[in-house]
């Protein structure tokens, strides 16, 4: 059975983890335009900042990108984290699978008025 930890409740190096991981799936879904399942959180003041950063910084490679967010926006994603509170292991993963899953569930959910 796996530990259902709060990103708060993560070592330093497994917050890192989680907060690289959620960065991938963010992007995903900034490039997609589908970020509306993350903004029904209380999040909307960290998304802004960061999506403002990520349209002035498009020129970047994806993974110079992932490292700049993650340098001067860790603590935005942590907070937004902490609203969506996912679940992860002592690791820092999900414990609901990946982030396409997680976000297919709540999709679905949203659909259903859930």
């Amino acid at each position: 059975m796996a530990v259902n930890n709060t990103i708060q409740e993560l070592d330093e190096a497994a917050t890192i983890s989680a907060v690289k991981e959620f960065i991938v799936a963010y992007l995903k879904h900034y490039q997609n335009n589908t970020l509306e399942i993350f903004a029904q959180y209380s999040v909307d003041y960290w998304m802004s900042d960061i999506n403002e950063f990520i349209a002035e910084n498009s020129a970047y490679q994806p993974e110079e990108l992932r490292k700049l967010l993650l340098k001067d926006y860790q603590p935005a994603f942590t907070k937004i984290l902490t609203q969506i509170n996912p679940g992860y292991t002592t690791e820092g993963q999900l414990t609901v699978g990946t982030w396409d899953e997680w976000y297919h569930e709540h999709a679905i959910n949203l659909e259903q008025g859930q």
